[in-house]
């Protein structure tokens, strides 16, 4: 079982739910603080693909491959959390179910003044890392759209 943060509580619920290794390590990379996600705050709503919907509704997906969502300026994300669900639950009385592992993403919209939930209902053990890289995608459009002209200011100054 692969090493857990002592800060981060969806790693540890992650090995308490008995998940296999790739889930645990999948948790491991969520930021320190993932509370900020859909159906932890106002966001009580639940839209499909294709339904229109405000921004006051989650968007939600079955599988990873159903999430088309192009990281642009207009789609900041703030946080994300991996989590597994399911397993053998320490805090139910039911019986243990598979455990499977989720994502949420939560984004902001600038231009709306917006915030808006994302969940993914499962993340295949092959679908981890194209997850991971879309976040690296996000981080770096963010970058470039927030950032890119003081980035380059300070490139232009980085000979002076």
């Amino acid at each position: 079982m692969p090493a857990t943060d002592p800060k981060n509580f969806d790693a540890e619920d992650a090995v308490k739910r008995e998940a296999p290794d790739w889930m645990v390590a999948a948790c491991n990379t969520n930021p320190s603080y993932t509370g900020w996600r859909p159906g932890d705050d106002y966001m009580r709503g639940r839209a499909r693909p294709g339904e229109y919907t405000s921004w006051s509704h989650e968007l939600a997906v079955d599988a990873w491959p159903d999430l088309e969502l192009t990281p642009n300026y207009l789609n900041l994300v703030v946080n994300f959390a991996f989590e597994v669900v399911g397993g053998s639950c320490p805090y139910s009385e039911e019986p243990p179910t598979p455990p499977r592992l989720t994502f949420r993403a939560w984004l902001l919209h600038p231009r709306k003044g917006a915030s808006r939930g994302v969940t993914v209902a499962r993340i295949e053990e092959d679908e981890v890392d194209q997850v991971l890289a879309w976040l690296r995608e996000c981080r770096d459009q963010h970058a470039r759209d927030v950032w890119g002209n003081l980035l380059a200011e300070e490139a232009g100054h980085a000979n002076d």
